[in-house]
């Protein structure tokens, strides 16, 4: 459940607060990592997959504290998109970073809508 919003262009920014030990186990940190990177890129204009995701953390976030995770796009190369992704506490220190390719792809054979930018 993370919300980004612009920093400046190209890059986003949210916070997010795990809410237990569950929540911020090493899957869910990834996720963190993940998702807020295709925003900086428009997922919510163009259909695209992740193709490749590297991670590092440095510790796991702490359960009921407020964290900021910020995704920043690095560039495109044809299909490719290459973007980050930085986490950190409530303190500004790392938690952790991820590099990601990402691929445009035609949403039709998916299923998926097409954004109507018309609107």
């Amino acid at each position: 459940r993370i919300f980004p919003g612009p920093v400046d262009a190209g890059r986003v920014a949210a916070t997010w607060t795990p809410g237990d030990p569950a929540t911020s186990d090493v899957a869910a940190t990834w996720s963190a990592l993940d998702c807020i990177s295709a925003w900086a890129v428009g997922i919510g204009e163009r259909a695209m997959v992740l193709g490749r995701m590297t991670a590092s953390l440095t510790s796991l976030p702490a359960p009921g504290v407020e964290h900021v995770v910020v995704g920043e796009g690095r560039g495109e190369d044809g299909r490719k998109i290459s973007t980050a992704a930085t986490l950190y506490d409530d303190a500004g220190r790392l938690v952790g970073t991820a590099e990601h390719t990402w691929i445009t792809v035609d949403p039709g054979p998916f299923g998926w809508g097409v954004p109507d930018s018309s609107s």
